[in-house]
C-alpha cells in the first residue's frame, strides 16, 4: 500500500550487460554514463537527441534534480491535463558529463504499458547501474564524494513520436548511506514537520521476460478500467437478474451490460517519528456492479455502487542489520497497531535499498522465493507542494 521510482535501458534487454568495469576517467565520459543507464526498455539510436518546442503546460515529477536508483528502475512521471498532449514516451541523451559533450547516442524509450490508458500521467521508468561504485573498488568523484551528477537532454514525445517538449535536467546518483537509526545523508526516515513520504509506485519486474512487468500499481493507476460486462434477462419487457425470473427457459432473452466499474488506490502517505512510531494516511475508490438495480432492458450501462474510503493507521517502525539480500543489509520492520476506517497499512517494509532526503526504496522478496522482488518508491513531499513542476 505504499511505494515508488526509476528505469531499465535496452535495444532489447539492457545494454548495461555490454558496459565495462568502471574507471575514475569513466565519469567524463558520456557514452560509459549513457551505458549504465537502465530502462524497462528502450531503443539505442546513434545521433542528437530531437529537441521539442518550449513545453507549454507540462509537467513532471521532479523540481530540478532528478534521483536516481542505483540498480533498480524508478518512475519519471509526466502530468498532461487539458490541451497538454498525451505523453507515449521520451527521448533522453545523456550530455554535459564534465566536459560538456553528449553521448553519441540517445535512447527511446517508451511509457509504461500499464499506463496507457491513463489520460493524465505518463510513467517513464530508469535507473543507474554504478557497477563496480557501490563495491568500493572504484572511488567516487571530487575526492571520495557519496555521489556524482551528470545531465540528460529529455524530450517527451506524443503518440505520433513528435517531440513536446526539451529540457536539459541534472542527474543525481547517490551512494547508499544509511544506518540502523534510520539516517541517510542529511536525511533519514523521520522528516520536519510538514514532510512526509509519499508513495510513488511500486513494481514487480519479470526477471525472465524482455522488459515487462508483472505487477505495476501508482496512485493514478485504475484497476479494471474498462468495466466488465454482467448478464441479465429481459422476459416480455420486465428486467431481471435473480433466482425468481431468469433466462434459463429463453435464453435469447438474455442481456448483457458493460458495468463502469474500477478500483483504484489513489493515495498513500507515511511519516516517520523519532520514537519509533509512525502515522499512515490512504485513500481508496471502489466502483462496484449493482445488476439488482440495473434495468437489463434498456440501453445504458449498468447501475453501480461508488464508495471511497479513507483509511488511517498507526504503528511501530524499527531498522535491523539482517543477513544481505541483493547487497542489502539494513531492514524497515513496520508493525500497525491500530486503523481506522479500514484496514490500513498492509505492507510490513521491506529492506532498504536506497535512503536520502528525497527518495525512498523499499524492496520485499518472494516468500516463494521466484526472483520477484516488489519494489517500491517513495517521494519526499511537503505540504505545500503538489509534487508536479513544469517542465521547463
Amino acid at each position: 500500500m505504499l511505494l515508488c521510482i526509476f528505469l531499465n535501458i535496452s535495444c532489447k534487454k539492457s545494454s548495461t550487460k555490454d558496459a565495462a568495469p568502471l574507471n575514475p576517467a569513466d565519469f567524463t565520459n558520456t557514452d560509459s554514463i549513457s551505458n549504465r543507464l537502465l530502462f524497462l526498455k528502450a531503443t539505442k539510436i546513434p545521433g542528437a537527441v530531437p529537441m521539442g518546442p518550449t513545453a507549454g503546460n507540462l509537467k513532471f515529477s521532479f523540481k530540478d534534480t532528478v534521483y536516481v536508483a542505483t540498480d533498480l528502475k524508478g518512475p519519471i512521471k509526466f502530468l498532461h491535463e487539458g490541451s497538454t498532449p498525451n505523453v507515449a514516451g521520451m527521448f533522453v541523451q545523456v550530455k554535459s558529463v564534465g566536459n560538456g559533450a553528449s553521448a553519441q547516442h540517445y535512447f527511446d524509450v517508451p511509457e509504461v504499458e500499464q499506463m496507457k490508458l491513463n489520460d493524465t500521467v505518463s510513467v517513464i521508468l530508469m535507473g543507474f547501474n554504478p557497477i563496480d561504485i557501490l563495491t568500493g573498488n572504484v572511488p567516487l568523484p571530487s575526492g571520495g564524494s557519496t555521489s556524482f551528477v551528470f545531465d540528460v537532454v529529455m524530450t517527451p514525445y506524443d503518440d505520433s513520436k513528435q517531440p513536446i517538449a526539451s529540457s536539459t535536467r541534472q542527474v543525481k546518483v547517490s551512494k547508499q548511506k544509511i544506518n540502523e537509526n534510520g539516517t541517510g545523508g542529511l536525511c533519514g526516515l523521520e522528516l520536519p514537520p510538514g514532510d512526509f513520504w509519499q508513495w510513488d509506485l511500486s513494481l514487480i519486474e519479470d526477471a525472465s521476460s524482455n522488459g515487462s512487468l508483472i505487477f505495476y500499481n501508482d496512485p493514478k493507476y485504475v484497476w479494471g478500467a474498462g468495466g466488465q460486462l454482467i448478464t441479465g434477462c429481459c422476459i416480455n419487457g420486465i428486467s431481471s437478474y435473480n433466482t425468481v425470473l431468469n433466462c434459463e427457459s429463453d435464453p435469447l432473452k438474455a442481456r448483457r451490460i458493460l458495468f463502469p466499474t474500477f478500483f483504484q488506490h489513489m493515495e498513500s502517505v507515511v511519516k516517520f517519528f523519532n520514537d519509533g512510531s509512525y502515522s499512515h494516511f490512504s485513500r481508496q475508490i471502489n466502483v462496484n456492479p449493482a445488476p439488482d438495480r440495473t434495468n437489463f432492458c434498456g440501453s445504458g450501462s449498468g447501475a453501480v455502487d461508488i464508495s471511497q474510503r479513507n483509511v488511517t493507521g498507526t504503528g511501530t517502525w524499527k531498522i535491523t542489520r539482517v543477513s544481505p539480500y541483493k547487497g542489502d543489509s539494513l531492514r524497515l520492520l513496520l508493525t500497525q497497531t491500530a486503523s481506522s476506517g479500514g484496514i490500513g497499512l498492509t505492507n510490513p517494509g521491506g529492506y532498504i535499498h536506497q535512503l536520502e532526503c528525497n527518495l525512498l526504496v523499499l524492496v520485499r522478496p518472494n516468500n516463494e522465493g521466484l526472483n520477484q522482488d516488489l519494489v517500491s518508491f517513495y517521494t519526499r513531499i511537503n505540504t505545500s507542494v503538489n509534487g508536479w513542476y513544469l517542465f521547463l
